[in-house]
């Protein structure tokens, strides 16, 4: 079918007018394929419109650029871009970095920095004497020393007691208290160091018990059995008790002026 074009284009630019306005829109509004070919008009119109739009936007985009090029990139414009840059380079202060609060102390320590180790060291002592209180044990450690002993040449009582006694003047307490235990003689000098023997092996309240018996009586041992008491009550952390024994010990005796050392050290 012959479609009148012109007639076409001139309806979508909107320049046909009047009658032959009026004749185009009746057709249309019987003829289908002439309704179809204006709508396809159209829309290829509004297709060549947009790409035409699009070719200018670009042609001016361009344009600008080429603009900024001569502007900006011209071997002029490059030299005068360093020569100013060159010369804010040399008009700018530059201020050194200080170092952080952290990198300035480990680099410049003060002059108390050294004492931190010591004082460390010190608060930790501190800590250890006020939970272990290792000044009862170095008091006891520098008066309390083991009873000699000396049971001549017989042994009485007990077999194999000069075996032990040899053991126990020997330190090996472990070896020696089996035998004082079965001891039934009556020399009180066995039963003091099988008190000590107790007493070095832990067993405290053993030998508390051993030295009671003998302080008890009126012996020539009584003031030596009074003395290993009160050492084996500040083994149990019992001054007070330590002090009263003490105070039993009589001037003239073996033990007096250790006890009469050693009682203000209780204070």
């Amino acid at each position: 079918m012959n479609f009148n074009y012109e007639q076409i284009d001139q309806y979508i630019e909107g320049t046909l007018t009047g009658e032959a306005l009026a004749n185009f829109e009746a057709k249309l509004l019987t003829d289908k394929t002439l309704a179809e070919e204006v709508a396809l008009y159209k829309d290829v119109d509004v297709t060549l419109a947009s790409a035409y739009a699009y070719k200018e936007e670009d042609a001016a985009l361009e344009q600008t650029f080429n603009q900024l090029g001569k502007k900006y990139f011209t071997k002029e414009a490059i030299i005068q871009e360093a020569d100013s840059a060159k010369i804010k380079q040399d008009n700018t202060k530059v201020i050194p970095l200080q170092p952080r609060a952290k990198e300035s102390e480990d680099r410049q320590p003060s002059g108390l920095r050294w004492l931190r180790p010591i004082i460390g060291l010190v608060a930790a002592a501190l800590i250890a004497l006020l939970i272990f209180q290792p000044w009862q044990r170095s008091l006891i450690d520098r008066y309390y020393e083991p009873f000699a002993l000396e049971i001549g040449q017989r042994s009485d009582g007990a077999a194999g007691l000069k075996d032990a006694q040899k053991a126990y003047n020997s330190g090996d307490y472990a070896s020696a208290l089996p035998v004082f235990e079965k001891y039934t003689g009556d020399k009180i000098e066995v039963q003091i160091a099988k008190g000590n023997a107790e007493y070095y092996l832990g067993k405290t309240d053993a030998a508390i018990s051993t030295f009671q018996k003998i302080a008890s009586g009126n012996s020539v041992y009584t003031p030596t059995a009074n003395w290993y008491l009160a050492g084996a009550y500040l083994k149990q952390n019992e001054p007070e008790k330590a002090k009263a024994v003490l105070d039993k010990i009589p001037e003239g005796s073996d033990y007096y002026d250790l006890a009469k050392q050693l009682r203000p050290e209780i204070e």
